[in-house]
C-alpha cells in the first residue's frame, strides 16, 4: 500500500517573499556602524538584528514593513518583493558582505528597484529553523525560481567558504535546477586581490 509520512501531509511553512533594498542595508550600516566593526554576519545577527526585532518576535524585514520604513531620499519602501536572492556564508565579515552587494547592485541597470533576499533580514530569527525535507526540495526551490536571480558572494576569492558549505551548495544546486540567473559577487578588496593575482601570480589560479 502507498504510505505517506505525516510530515508530507502537513501544510508547509511559507517562504518569506520580502526583500530589503540596498538603501535599507546602507541605512542599517550607518545606524549601527560601531556595532558592526570587525563582526561576522553571524555575530551581527545575534547581537544587533535579533535584539531589534525581539519585541515583535518577527524578522527585521517584517518590523520595517510594519512601520512603513522608507528611503528618505527616494521615498521607496525599504521592504518589497524580493528580486535577488543572496547566497553567502555567515562567517564573512558583515561589512565585507555589504561591500560585495553594493558593488554588485550598483552595476545593475536599476539599483533602486533591487530588493535582496538576505536571510538575516527576512527570516524570522526568533522562530525555529527546522523545516521538513520536502520544504527544502519544494518550497525553497520554487522560491528560488520565483525570485529569478541569485547573487553568490564569494570570499576569500582563492578559497571561497560557500563552496565548502553544504547549505550553500544546495542553494547553488537549486539555481541550476530552476534554470535561473546566477551572478558572482566579490567585495572590492577581494576583487582587487584577484586582479593582482591574475597579473602578478597567475600560477596561483591557473
Amino acid at each position: 500500500p502507498l504510505r505517506v509520512s505525516a510530515a508530507n501531509t502537513m501544510a508547509l511553512p511559507a517562504f518569506p517573499a520580502e526583500g530589503v533594498s540596498f538603501a535599507c542595508l546602507r541605512a542599517f550600516r550607518e545606524a549601527h556602524a560601531s556595532q558592526l566593526y570587525c563582526k561576522t554576519t553571524e555575530e551581527v545577527c545575534v547581537s544587533v538584528i535579533k535584539p531589534i526585532a525581539s519585541r515583535a518576535r518577527a524578522s527585521l524585514a517584517e518590523v520595517l514593513l510594519h512601520v512603513n520604513a522608507a528611503d528618505p531620499v527616494t521615498g521607496r519602501p525599504f521592504v518589497g518583493r524580493a528580486t535577488l536572492f543572496v547566497s553567502h556564508a555567515w562567517k564573512y565579515r558583515f561589512t565585507d558582505l555589504l561591500d560585495a552587494l553594493e558593488a554588485h547592485i550598483c552595476a545593475m541597470p536599476e539599483p533602486d528597484l533591487v530588493y535582496v533576499w538576505l536571510d538575516t533580514f527576512v527570516v524570522n530569527q526568533h522562530a525555529s529553523m527546522d523545516k521538513p525535507k520536502i520544504w527544502w526540495t519544494v518550497t525553497f526551490r520554487e522560491a528560488i525560481r520565483s525570485i529569478g536571480a541569485t547573487c553568490l558572494v564569494l570570499a576569500p576569492w582563492n578559497a571561497p567558504i560557500p563552496l565548502a558549505r553544504a547549505w550553500c551548495i544546495w542553494e547553488i544546486a537549486s539555481v541550476v535546477l530552476t534554470d535561473t540567473a546566477l551572478d558572482i559577487a566579490l567585495a572590492p578588496t577581494q576583487a582587487a586581490a584577484f586582479e593582482k593575482a591574475l597579473v602578478e601570480d597567475f600560477g596561483s589560479i591557473a
